[in-house]
């Protein structure tokens, strides 16, 4: 892959910048040098090598699902502070 002008600005636009000419001539420098890092790691010889499909030998230990006591709603509307039509109300956290 070729680090070309029309690239930069290509992903200038995907990642919604407004990169200077400077800015985008670093960028072009730092993404030859990461592109020439992957080469170097493709060159490795991995004939016997097996895929990897886990990063680890650890297993998954799942409990059984058995259902427990369910809470009541008059249970839950006592440690809430306000409850609307069965729903908790939160204050509001995103404009």
């Amino acid at each position: 892959m070729t680090v070309d002008d029309a690239l930069i600005l290509k992903l200038e636009k995907l990642a919604k910048l407004e990169l200077s000419a400077e800015e985008r001539e670093r960028l072009k420098i730092d993404l030859e040098k990461v592109l020439g890092m992957f080469s170097v790691i493709g060159e490795a010889d991995t004939t016997d090598v097996e895929p990897l499909v886990y990063l680890s030998n650890a297993v998954n230990s799942l409990r059984s699902d058995i259902p427990g006591k369910a809470i009541e709603l008059h249970e839950l509307s006592e440690q809430v502070p306000l409850l609307l039509k069965h729903m908790f109300a939160v204050p509001k956290v995103i404009e």
